[in-house]
């Protein structure tokens, strides 16, 4: 009977290796000195599934199963009212290999399925790993990214559009004092894009950006932590022969981070959340189009007000790069609120209005404004949140969305009754708020 050639020594040598170091018991690591790297050490000791020094965590995660009145939103004639849900695991596994060195994978594959429109039944997926080098005051961190996912368009088109995005990030943190350090961050990331029929998305949108961002971040106290920031970013259209696209981006910005006590439950928590707010530069290449300059960034507050009554909120604004023809970009403001009811520790009750405008007057040819364009997204959302074992958790979801439409968008919207279901332990698990333009 034949056999199968055993493989090289330095290959069952390496494979032994590996597994020896999954198996290793505990021992101590050395995590630094610097926040980051005190970071990286508490999720990793949150990490649930272990293994010697492998640790892992993950989830099945059932989303948006249920009735939507037009998975289009009013882009057709007529609405297509259907059966939809996306479904799929998500994992996140880490590996330190030395005191040092930490490596960092994570996987989302995902289905989306509808039952009468089969045309727009796909598989989604994102994966990424990342290398973590932590030294006493020094912190590293190189990685990269894959997504090939088919998602709506969003603000300027809503139908479900195919997007292949990869991306690599680096940075490197200097912690110059207990409450003072430095990180310098670069990413560079391209878009392609599928096209749709008559709408030349491949041509508008491919595209190559490159961003780096300079940091300085001060924390006196444990739980608020102060940043101020420059970033440089470029933009290069890789299927427009003309260019008329490509530009430079400019950003000073001012931070806090109001931080969540571990040792707290979360109606113990106070105020938590991220403001990133500053001011913000496109600049195009075409000499025809308008620059644009002005308030840009994101925050989103969590907060008590009562024992079982909490408030939350988000506000997001930038530019972002149009499909339309003649058009390079539109200025897009998102901001909401919402209101979240502990009636135990097992139920709970939210209610959320979410906003959403894009103005094209910023965006036009020759100093001519582009007037009748702008369109507004509006979401009603209530949330029935249960609790059902410690690692089951159910969503019933109503969502009222509508869409006051333009010159070129028409009105539209849309209305979703359904729930979303997690078992499991999520990696980097958070409270939501219905984006009126998420998927």
């Amino acid at each position: 009977m034949a056999f199968m050639k055993a493989p090289p020594a330095f290959i069952r040598t390496g494979i032994a290796a590996l597994i020896a170091t999954c198996l290793l018991p505990s021992l101590s690591l050395g995590w630094g000195y610097t926040w980051m790297g005190i970071n990286l050490e508490q999720t990793y000791e949150a990490l649930m599934w272990r293994a010697g020094l492998l640790r892992g965590v993950g989830a099945f995660n059932l989303t948006n199963a249920g009735y939507s009145s037009d998975i289009y939103y009013g882009s057709t004639p007529e609405p297509v009212p259907d059966a939809i849900m996306a479904a799929g695991p998500n994992f996140r596994a880490m590996l330190p290999v030395d005191k040092k060195l930490v490596f960092d994978v994570s996987a989302n594959p995902q289905y989306l399925f509808y039952l009468s429109a089969k045309n727009e039944r796909a598989w989604n997926a994102t994966v990424g790993g990342n290398l973590h080098v932590v030294l006493d005051k020094l912190y590293f961190l190189a990685g990269g990214q894959y997504g090939n996912t088919r998602e709506r368009m969003a603000a300027e088109l809503d139908i479900n559009v195919r997007r292949e995005q990869t991306g690599l990030t680096g940075l490197a943190l200097w912690q110059a004092s207990r409450a003072v350090s430095f990180a310098l961050q670069g990413r560079k990331t391209s878009f392609d894009y599928s096209d749709v029929e008559g709408m030349q998305i491949r041509e508008r949108l491919n595209r190559n950006e490159q961003v780096f961002n300079l940091r300085a971040y001060f924390q006196r106290v444990a739980r608020i932590r102060i940043s101020l920031d420059a970033e440089y970013g470029t933009y290069t259209f890789t299927a427009d022969p003309a260019s008329r696209r490509d530009s430079q981006s400019y950003g000073l910005y001012g931070g806090i981070e109001y931080i969540p006590s571990t040792d707290t439950t979360a109606e113990e928590r106070g105020i938590s959340g991220v403001i990133h707010l500053g001011y913000g530069r496109l600049d195009l290449n075409d000499p025809l189009q308008i620059d644009y300059g002005g308030l840009v960034g994101s925050a989103a507050l969590t907060t008590n007000i009562f024992h079982h009554l909490s408030a939350h909120g988000f506000f997001e604004r930038g530019a972002e790069f149009s499909l339309f023809a003649g058009i390079s970009y539109y200025l897009l403001t998102s901001y909401g609120a919402g209101l979240t009811h502990s009636l135990s520790r097992r139920v709970s009750l939210t209610y959320d209005l979410s906003l959403s405008r894009s103005e094209y007057l910023v965006g036009g040819d020759e100093g001519q404004p582009l007037r009748g364009l702008d369109h507004k997204y509006t979401v009603h959302s209530f949330r029935a949140g249960l609790r059902l074992k410690r690692n089951l958790t159910v969503d019933l979801i109503a969502n009222l969305s509508t869409r006051s439409g333009s010159d070129l968008i028409a009105d539209g919207g849309r209305n979703f009754f359904g729930l979303s279901l997690t078992y499991g332990y999520s990696p980097g698990t958070t409270a939501f708020i219905t984006d009126p333009i998420a998927r």
